[in-house]
C-alpha cells in the first residue's frame, strides 16, 4: 500500500474515534514509515503527504525533522507577508501570499486549528492566540537574524 494511503487511513480511523481499537496496527505502520527512506521520498511529492505524515508522527510521539518555509524558501519581504497572514489568522489572507506559500499557510492554518479544536474539546480553552503568537514571533525573529547576517541558528523550527 502507498504511504499516503496508509496515512490517510490512519487519519480517518482517528477522526472516527476508533484509534484506540487499532493502536497496535497504527504504531506498527508509523514505525515502518518513520524508519523508512520511503517516507521522506514520498512525502516530498506533495505538501498534503508531508503535512499529514508530520502531524501523525508527531501526535504519536515520534521525533520528526520538519517541511520550514522560513528557513528554506522565503525572502524577508515574503516572510513578513506570511507572518502578517498568520497574525491575522484569516484564511482569506492566503490571497496575499506568493503561490508557493499558499499551501504552507493552508497546511499551517488547518493543523493549528485542528490542534486548537482538540485542546478546546479536552480542556475548554481556546489555544489559537497562543499558537499563532508562538509561530509568528519565533520564526520571523529568527528569519531577521538569518537575513541580517547573524546566523546564530543552524535550523529554524516551525512550532505547530
Amino acid at each position: 500500500m502507498e504511504m499516503l494511503t496508509i496515512l490517510e487511513m490512519i487519519d480517518d480511523i482517528q477522526r472516527l474515534g476508533l484509534g484506540h481499537r487499532f493502536e497496535k496496527d497504527i504504531k506498527r505502520k508509523l514505525d515502518r514509515i518513520s524508519s523508512s527512506e520511503q517516507s521522506s521520498f514520498e512525502a516530498e511529492k506533495s505538501l498534503h503527504a508531508t503535512a499529514l505524515c508530520f502531524r501523525l508522527l508527531r501526535q504519536h510521539g515520534y521525533e520528526v525533522s520538519q517541511d520550514d518555509v522560513y528557513d528554506v524558501y522565503g525572502a524577508l519581504d515574503e516572510l513578513e507577508l506570511f507572518t502578517e497572514a498568520v497574525e491575522r489568522w484569516d484564511v482569506s489572507a492566503v490571497r496575499d501570499l506568493p503561490d508557493y506559500m499558499k499551501l504552507c499557510f493552508l497546511a499551517l492554518f488547518n493543523s493549528v486549528n485542528e490542534m486548537a479544536y482538540d485542546h478546546l474539546k479536552e480542556h475548554g480553552e481556546d489555544a489559537i492566540p497562543c499558537l499563532t503568537r508562538a509561530v509568528c514571533s519565533s520564526n520571523l525573529m529568527v528569519s531577521v537574524l538569518i537575513y541580517s547576517g547573524t546566523n546564530t541558528v543552524s535550523t529554524v523550527v516551525l512550532i505547530v
